[in-house]
């Protein structure tokens, strides 16, 4: 039998991986020159005060290694957006981290909680990263479906995919692909009422909207985290972060 000589240098972790659907149809869309849908693309300038600002930082010669969870400046900024947007205090100093971009939140975040044989719960069909993210941490996906023509899903499916090995759920609000919103009367439904993972289970909310994503980790036992597009803000103690006013984006949906 003749064995690829490029396996050989491929770990089992990743033997299954495939090109990115998105980047795929980018690829065949230039191919056969058509309307690219898979892919966003600004057809607009980037705002001239964030070029300007960055212009006057490479001025500065701010051209060294920033400290590994974000520059002390950027942080207090997050953390006073985080509080303006959502009513959620969080200390930069001890509570939030930079990262390049919500895919490296989302892989970070689950390598720091799971363990190979974990179980992650994802709504499926689900945005693409999440396969391969499990999969690096060796956690087990188990698929509750959303159902045309609303998306909706079936509870007693949601209640059977928990079980004592349940680490994680993935919850994508708008869910991506579909345009899917959790409200907040599904809610309990992603607390499973066995003690033994009140203190161990960890609900990754990813919200996405035409201006920002966000990324929302809160934990069973009220432990909070809070990730956004460009760095993860995690909530240490218990209590979780406490809302000093009323979300405006909040109402109805999670």
């Amino acid at each position: 039998m003749v064995i690829d000589s490029r396996l050989r240098f491929r770990s089992d972790r990743t033997a299954n991986f495939t090109e990115s659907v998105i980047r795929e149809m980018s690829r065949l869309a230039i191919e056969h020159k058509a309307v690219n849908l898979a892919q966003g693309f600004p057809d607009f300038s980037a705002p001239e005060n964030i070029k300007a600002a960055a212009r006057d930082a490479i001025s500065a010669d701010a051209n060294q290694y920033s400290i590994t969870w974000g520059t002390k400046p950027f942080r207090d900024a997050i953390a006073r957006k985080t509080d303006a947007f959502y009513g959620l205090q969080f200390d930069p100093q001890t509570e939030v981290t930079v990262c390049c971009g919500s895919t490296e939140g989302m892989i970070a975040s689950l390598l720091a909680v799971t363990n190979p044989g974990d179980e992650v719960i994802v709504f499926e069909p689900y945005y693409e990263n999440y396969a391969p993210d499990t999969q690096l941490c060796g956690a087990i996906r188990r698929v509750v479906s959303l159902r045309a023509p609303d998306w909706s899903f079936d509870p007693d499916e949601l209640r059977q995919a928990f079980t004592i090995r349940t680490k994680a759920i993935i919850l994508n609000t708008p869910n991506n692909p579909t345009g899917k919103v959790f409200t907040r009367k599904t809610a309990p439904l992603f607390t499973p009422k066995l003690p033994a993972l009140t203190e161990n289970l960890v609900l990754f909310q990813n919200l996405g909207s035409e201006r920002r994503r966000v990324l929302l980790v809160p934990k069973a036992n009220f432990e909070m985290a809070h990730a956004k597009k460009w760095w993860v803000v995690r909530r240490q103690k218990k209590g979780g972060a406490k809302p000093t006013r009323p979300c405006p984006a909040s109402r109805d949906s999670l």
